[in-house]
């Protein structure tokens, strides 16, 4: 059995004519609520292990957003904001959502 290496694979695979999509491991995660509703950053979810964690990155860019501009005030909005992904589960999002799509950070209840 022969070993190729990672790129050797991936570099097959585009070869073949296949296409191969970089952005694949991308989500889009937008803010829907009526203070931050429709920010959106885009998070690599290949490091990342729950759906927790990639609304708590999504929380801390615009929370780095906010501390650039010095709207202060509006950090401390957000940090009174619980925020959550509350219709995915964590294997949707990894599975199911595809790189256009967005998954939205909701301050509701449950």
């Amino acid at each position: 059995m022969e070993i190729f290496e990672e790129e050797t694979r991936i570099q097959d695979f585009v070869d073949l004519g296949e296409s191969f999509d970089e952005t694949a491991d991308i989500r889009k995660v937008a803010f829907s609520c009526p203070v931050f509703g429709r920010f959106e950053t885009e998070i690599d979810i290949i490091p990342l292990n729950s759906k927790e964690e990639l609304g708590n990155i999504a929380i801390e860019r615009l929370r780095d957003v906010l501390k650039q501009n010095k709207l202060d005030h509006l950090v401390s909005k957000l940090d009174t904001i619980h925020y959550h992904i509350h219709n995915l589960s964590w294997m949707d999002i990894l599975v199911k959502c595809q790189c256009g799509d967005i998954v939205y950070l909701c301050n509701h209840p449950d």
